[in-house]
């Protein structure tokens, strides 16, 4: 599969509003505007709700949003992945137009859309976000248009945690209209609801949905309360489903089938209008951005292929369109696209699908043969749809590790070889173990995750990357490093875009003394991928731990060239710098390494030495006053502190 170019910047959406104002027709705002609430209750599958017929979830606050509100029966999300799904969800954009096609690798640049933060900004409103999950973190772009974001420092937080803040706006910002996102990481992997949620009879699933319902109530409390509630526009919805076993996956992003797909969609309007109300027809998240637009009395940006899920004259839209390029990604299988109309669901792959929604609601009987106008009209409408992916780009090890701590994947496949590629629905039975196995890591039951995958592995196939760096997880959290070392040494290399998993295992064994072990490692990798910054910092490292220090800033270099904007690269340099003895050098690439990334503790405290022998103690202590900000309690700041307190004395 190629990697194109990105496409030329679309115009802007505020010089869009700013132009066509000069003309005194769009932005025009419509009175009095509603405070808007949009509740996201991550990988919640629409048909385990009592609002959607499910008879045993416990969940009143969304039972209440549903009595005052428009509940859609047949939403559809574009993804079934957390972060390119929020995507398509704020800027009412379809994946191919955002460009966000996984939850590595990918974010939302500044010249893909407009988001509804920055629309509702711009007209007025009040923006604040909180997400209970590291994969919607604020560098992914998600961020864009809202005044405050709140994020968890770890890969995730409870709902309740997630909730404070935004309580805290609502009181600031009663009195304006405002825009609040809330987003809760309940009911995702792994299912540990709260002991009075869970017991006897009761699927953990359901457990964690009752507790998102609770949280949920809180906010609405809230809105009662300060008398918010009745004039307020609430959207509660999903970002996509989750398989349980249906159709063969556990959780999700792999398949395209309504479990997975299908969501649920309540809009709550201002003034009790239209409560109650069901929608039959098929709708997609993408509708939201024109909904929000239209009831702020705001144009929406131009092209989007949405509509006013609230406009009931406008003729419904003829299908709705899903993919997953995670298949592709991981495993190298086929991706798969979906289009979903008012009556048939048809699911294009190496084997195609074609599923009656009303006669077989569990999509259990393949209709292609039989309906084969309905195939061919669906067929039809994805053809325009491009196939083609950009490449991914390589992400850090801590973030993979905070999204690894979530349950996402992390590694890319190599690229396949020609001819068909593999049907996802085929190989997930093949590959059940090693997801079992990656599975019980994410829910950290480590010796149960080693027994399962050391036999699993003796398969050959696109799982091994993954399946030895996961077993080397659970082998390093039982405190069996070396046997962890050997599993990751094992992984055979990734493609070009994503090094992450050789840069796990070498950083290993340089933990463990093995610095030629490590160097021989990476240097397998870069000839995969010659210009990897993060490979190449690994091996900087290997080689000026085995005494080789012009090579190593040799490959420092070159880490530096391939990525000039990131931190550690200029990091590593200085490094190497200070072991050459060439102090000005190395404070030249640690205040690039802060410029980049204020945050990196290692930088400051390297760079606060050098002050200190230059007598600059002022910048020092300022320097290791931050690292304390940064890392309270930390050994080097602390003593360095305490040292410099004493010659002042």
């Amino acid at each position: 599969m190629a990697f194109p170019r990105r496409r030329p910047a679309a115009v802007p959406f505020l010089l869009f509003c700013a132009l066509a104002a000069l003309a005194g027709t769009a932005c025009r705002r419509a009175e009095p505007r509603p405070s808007i609430v949009l509740i996201s209750i991550d990988t919640l599958r629409s048909d385990r709700l009592p609002a959607y017929g499910y008879a045993r979830g416990r969940t009143p606050s969304i039972d209440r949003l549903a009595r005052d509100g428009v509940l859609f029966e047949r939403a559809f999300a574009q993804v079934p992945l957390t972060l390119p799904s929020h995507a398509s969800l704020m800027t009412g954009l379809l994946p191919p137009e955002h460009g966000v096609r996984n939850n590595v690798g990918f974010s939302l640049a500044a010249d893909r859309g407009t988001t509804l933060a920055e629309l509702l900004r711009a007209g007025g409103h009040a923006t604040g976000a909180a997400v209970s999950s590291f994969v919607l973190r604020a560098d992914t772009g998600i961020a864009r248009g809202f005044e405050r974001y709140d994020a968890p420092e770890g890969p995730e937080r409870p709902a309740t945690e997630t909730l404070k803040p935004l309580l805290g706006w609502l009181e600031e910002w009663r009195a304006r209209p405002f825009f609040l996102f809330f987003h809760l990481y309940e009911p995702h992997t792994p299912y540990e609801p709260p002991a009075d949620l869970a017991g006897s009879g009761v699927h953990p699933y359901d457990g964690e949905i009752a507790a998102a319902d609770r949280a949920v109530g809180e906010l609405l409390a809230a809105l009662d309360r300060l008398g918010l509630y009745d004039e307020a526009l609430v959207v509660l919805l999903s970002d996509h489903g989750e398989g349980l076993g249906d159709h063969g996956e556990e959780e999700h992003g792999f398949l395209l089938y309504r479990e997975a797909i299908q969501v649920p969609l309540i809009v709550k309007l201002p003034g009790g209008e239209r409560a109650g109300e069901r929608v039959r027809r098929s709708v997609g998240l993408t509708d939201l951005v024109p909904t929000l637009a239209e009831r702020a009395g705001l144009a929406a940006p131009p092209g989007l292929p949405g509509q006013s899920l609230l406009d009931e004259d406008a003729d419904a839209r003829k299908f709705v369109y899903s993919e997953t390029f995670a298949t592709f990604i991981h495993f190298s299988w086929s991706e798969l696209l979906s289009a979903v109309g008012d009556r048939f669901h048809y699911i294009e792959g190496p084997a195609p699908e074609l599923f009656d929604l009303d006669a077989d609601p569990g999509e259990t009987t393949n209709l292609i043969a039989r309906e084969r106008r309905a195939g061919a009209d669906l067929r039809a409408f994805l053809e325009p749809f491009p196939r083609q992916l950009e490449a991914p780009a390589e992400a850090d090890p801590e973030t993979l590790a905070k999204l690894g701590a979530l349950g996402y994947l992390s590694g890319a496949a190599a690229p396949p070889a020609a001819g068909p590629r593999k049907n996802p629905r085929d190989e997930l039975p093949r590959m059940s173990k090693v997801l079992s196995g990656i599975r019980l890591v994410h829910e950290r039951r480590y010796r149960e995750a080693v027994e399962v995958l050391r036999p699993a592995l003796e398969q050959e196939g696109s799982s091994a990357v993954l399946g030895w760096e996961y077993l080397a997880r659970a082998l390093d959290a039982l405190g069996e490093r070396e046997e962890a070392a050997r599993a990751r040494a094992k992984g055979p290399p990734l493609s070009d875009t994503q090094a992450a998993l050789p840069v796990s295992a070498a950083m290993r064994l340089l933990d463990l003394g093995r610095s030629q072990e490590a160097l021989d490692l990476v240097r397998r990798d870069l000839k995969r991928a010659p210009a990897s910054a993060d490979l190449l910092m690994v091996e900087s490292r290997a080689l000026l731990v085995l005494g080789r220090p012009q090579e190593a800033l040799a490959s420092a270099e070159a880490a530096v060239a391939g990525a000039p904007d990131k931190a550690d690269p200029h990091y590593q340099r200085a490094v190497v710098q200070l072991t050459l003895g060439r102090a000005d050098l190395a404070e030249a690439d640690l205040r690039a390494a802060l410029a980049a990334e204020p945050r990196h503790v290692q930088a400051a405290k390297a760079l606060a030495v050098i002050r200190f022998r230059l007598g600059d103690r002022d910048e020092a202590r300022r320097l290791l006053e931050r690292v304390l900000e940064l890392a309270p309690g930390d050994p080097d700041a602390t003593e360095g502190l305490a040292a410099l307190r004493r010659g002042a004395a």
